[in-house]
Formats: C-alpha cells, structure tokens, sequence
C-alpha cells in the first residue's frame, strides 16, 4: 500500500480526454459541492429566479435538477412530494423537470412561483447532478 500522499493542485483546468491513468497518481476534478441560494424569501404569486450556487456543477443542463419540498422533509424520500403550492418544478417520482434555465460551473437558476397558502411556509431547496432517478443522487442545498 500507499505510505505517503501528498495533493499537487494543478493550474489547468482539468481535462479528462488528457488523463492518462499511472501507478503513482489520480487526478480528478472537484465533486460537487452545494453553497447555498437565493432568494431565501419570496413573496406569494411573484414569479422568482432561484439560483442554486455551489462548486463543481455540471453546466449540462440535461444532468441538473431542482425540487422544493416542504420544511423537514428528505430529499431523498421516495414518498415526498413537491407541494401543489409550489409552481416552475414537476417530479414524477425523483425525476424531475424542467431543466436550469442558466447552467453554468458555480450556479444553475430555474424560474419558479410560489402560490399563496393561509399560512406562511417553509420550504427545502434540493438538487441533483446526474441521472436524479434515486434518492440518494438529491441532496439538500443549505440555506
């Protein structure tokens, strides 16, 4: 095994069709990680750009999605759903549509709208980069 590891950080961006695979190193791009989004806070009935930033999304707008579920709930529950209130976002399942409007390498964007509810809500923004067919490729963004 390994005894010494050591993580050179390289200048280029990287490139897959230039890998070539070696005994003594692996290189790779940064996995993605969610930083958070905005807006935080909307006003019922307004249609909203919601922006989903974070570092090493895909700028494929095939492999991102978004959901909103409600406050409390899983991202990667089977059995939950995007509440009827919430209007720019449809799941069958955890396939859901549309694509990001904007898809770019630190953030994506969808246009969405919230309905009216007698109450205020809280709600969850969750993402996927990939497939998005199981559960555990959703994660939640914080916020």
């Amino acid at each position: 095994g390994m005894r010494h590891q050591e993580c050179f950080l390289m200048t280029d961006t990287y490139d897959k069709a230039r890998t070539t695979t070696t005994r003594d190193y692996v290189s790779g791009d940064i996995d993605l990680v969610l930083t958070g989004f905005s807006p935080v806070s909307v006003s019922p009935d307004t249609t909203f750009d919601l922006t989903v930033t974070g570092v090493g999304m895909t700028t494929n707008p095939r492999k991102s999605r978004v959901k909103i579920i409600r406050h409390g709930e899983s991202c990667s529950d089977d059995s939950v759903t995007v509440p009827d209130q919430v209007v720019g976002t449809a799941c069958a399942g955890h396939v859901c549509h549309p694509p990001p409007a904007v898809a770019q390498a630190e953030s994506a964007g969808w246009r969405m709208r919230i309905t009216a509810s007698p109450m205020v809500q809280n709600y969850k923004v969750c993402y996927c980069a990939g497939l998005c067919s199981t559960g555990a490729q959703w994660q939640a963004v914080p916020g």
